[in-house]
């Protein structure tokens, strides 16, 4: 299977571009640094086609013991929003492993995770150990696992999307990621990395008759992803408006479970021929409740 070669770092690291096609950046919540758009522009002077975005949720708290971690993560989407991502644009969830370790419920983390992202019509992703990415049936997963010897040819593992495979290599760590899937190029537009060009079709004529060439677009894999996603999309917006109306709880549970389906179904459409992800994934319990 082929794969993207990338990486990320708390800021730009120019020196270590060469080669890569995507790379994370940081761009809203508790980093150091948040990305400007000219560092990001000037990722495509060094041939990186796409990078995806990371936020990164409060260090020095148990965020995730309020509904779940919904209005946390929620105004972290807002946040990268606001930075300037395109409507549909992935958003990464950075949760290091002294967190997880420590949340009782973490697939209903992730589901929160995954409806908050929704509800602003963007594509979620989260970043972190493979323990806590297994409870995740929603979104992509980028697993961070080092191992004692770095692979010369890394592939991805079974079940997620993205790997760091080696950490904190002179400021930066390495990555790969899977091909086929939307990130933001360095203009800030949505890119399916790889680029496939459309290839001319010539139509039969009859004998002795000339037709001209004519170029025929089926529709991509990834643009029936895209359609799922924004009923998705919907779906979320549809709890929000919910919530913000105070609907009775009954009526935004049944909404909410709406949602759960979608999200559901989302998942499994987006993983649609690829092989390196679960054909079963692991049930998570008691969703987010609905705000009052």
């Amino acid at each position: 299977m082929s794969v993207l070669l990338g990486g990320d770092s708390a800021g730009p690291q120019p020196n270590h571009y060469q080669g890569k096609k995507v790379w994370g950046v940081y761009v809203a919540g508790a980093t150091p640094h948040i990305w400007t758009h000219a560092e990001v522009a000037e990722l495509a002077k060094h041939g990186i086609e796409g990078f995806l975005p990371i936020v990164v949720p409060p260090q020095d708290v148990r965020w995730w013991d309020d509904n779940f971690g919904y209005p946390t993560m929620e105004a972290l989407v807002r946040e990268a929003v606001a930075w300037g991502l395109p409507k549909g644009a992935p958003i990464c969830l950075d949760v290091e492993e002294f967190q997880s370790s420590q949340m009782s419920s973490p697939g209903d983390v992730l589901h929160a995770w995954a409806v908050a992202c929704a509800t602003h019509s963007m594509r979620d992703w989260t970043y972190g150990s493979e323990a806590f990415l297994r409870n995740d049936m929603w979104g992509l997963r980028w697993m961070a696992a080092w191992p004692d010897v770095t692979p010369v040819n890394p592939q991805l593992p079974q079940g997620f999307q993205g790997w760091q495979y080696k950490g904190n290599t002179n400021g930066i760590d390495l990555d790969i990621f899977e091909e086929g899937r939307d990130y933001v190029s360095p203009g800030l537009k949505l890119v399916n990395l790889p680029l496939k060009p459309v290839v001319p079709i010539k139509p039969p004529h009859p004998k002795g008759k000339t037709m001209s060439s004519t170029t025929i677009t089926y529709p991509t894999l990834a643009t029936l992803k895209s359609w799922v996603r924004q009923l998705s999309s919907i779906a979320g917006i549809v709890v929000s408006i919910g919530n913000q109306l105070h609907l009775p709880v009954s009526t935004r549970a049944i909404l909410l479970a709406g949602s759960v389906w979608i999200q559901r179904e989302q998942h499994l459409i987006d993983t649609t021929n690829d092989p390196t992800t679960p054909t079963t994934p692991v049930a998570t319990t008691n969703p987010p409740t609905p705000a009052p």
